[in-house]
């Protein structure tokens, strides 16, 4: 009976202890997850609004890009509530809580792989539909530097922020409607709009363009000599360089919830012990009524 009721005492002591664990990892993690998590909507924020991602989106005649971008906006969202959870329940020692805090764990681990799976099914194919809808988008809506269209001012805003020409090449502009109409910018013919040339981000600004101010009087002469005739233009693509713009975004998003998400089993497990645990939650609060 002594010996019995040694183990029993073991047994009681080694579930405090992993009791103890079980509320530190869930304590440390969620509040981690929730400083991450806000650290990945703010870089969002400013990719979007700063980097002007939602003006050159207007590129695109689908959603996807940006439904994936409002998609991660959801996800890191739902991280915040779980973690939010799972502190308020360690803390008030709340089983319902804590079981509501697991089973949302578990959805964002489904939608972990879901977001896995979409991007080794489909991710070569969102890259080739991006460089067909830029391609077609230049070729027939690019309407100029001064254009105020919404694929003008996307197109524009690309070639001046991230400092590139064309989707593949500058010389995609020579098969576009706009160059068939011969456009010049001060008597000199032009083969690429002036926002492909170096230097032009000093008279044509991102915030001129959103808010339709440009003025192409304004370039001095010599950036337009250099530009077209000693071909001072950017060589990078824009297909290469706004395909990177959206998988930094994607990649440090998707890495914020992948490295919350490979401790997810273990936090799952960490949860549903404490629910289960004689030690938490009701049984804790009898226990103090007795001592008292």
């Amino acid at each position: 009976r002594v010996h019995g009721g040694q183990n029993t005492i073991k047994i009681m002591c080694f579930n405090k202890i992993l009791d103890f664990v079980a509320k530190v990892m869930i304590f440390v993690a969620s509040a981690l997850g929730i400083l991450l998590s806000l650290t990945a909507i703010g870089f969002l924020i400013y990719m979007m609004v700063g980097m002007n991602i939602t003006t050159m989106l207007d590129i695109f005649k689908t959603q996807e890009i940006t439904n994936t971008m409002y998609a991660l906006f959801g996800f890191l969202g739902l991280l915040i509530i779980s973690g939010i959870l799972g502190i308020v329940g360690i803390v008030k020692k709340s089983e319902c809580l804590l079981a509501l805090y697991a089973i949302i764990v578990m959805i964002c681990l489904l939608g972990c792989f879901a977001l896995v799976c979409f991007y080794f099914m489909w991710g070569d194919q969102m890259v080739k539909n991006t460089e067909e809808q830029l391609m077609d988008s230049l070729k027939t809506e690019y309407d100029g530097e001064d254009g105020t269209n919404a694929v003008s001012l996307a197109w524009n805003v690309i070639q001046v922020k991230l400092q590139c020409c064309g989707v593949t090449t500058k010389s995609d502009w020579l098969l576009s409607v706009w160059h068939k109409h011969q456009p010049t910018i001060q008597v000199v013919k032009q083969d690429w709009p002036a926002t492909c040339c170096k230097g032009i981000d000093s008279y044509i600004t991102t915030s001129k363009i959103i808010n339709k101010e440009v003025s192409i009087s304004s370039i001095p002469a010599s950036l337009v000599t250099s530009c077209y005739t000693d071909n001072s233009v950017y060589e990078t693509s824009c297909k290469s360089a706004f395909t990177t713009l959206i998988q930094q975004c994607l990649y440090v998003s998707g890495g914020v919830g992948a490295g919350i998400i490979l401790i997810q089993f273990l936090l799952i497990w960490a949860s549903c012990h404490l629910v289960n645990s004689e030690n938490f939650g009701e049984n804790d609060k009898v226990d103090d009524e007795e001592k008292d």
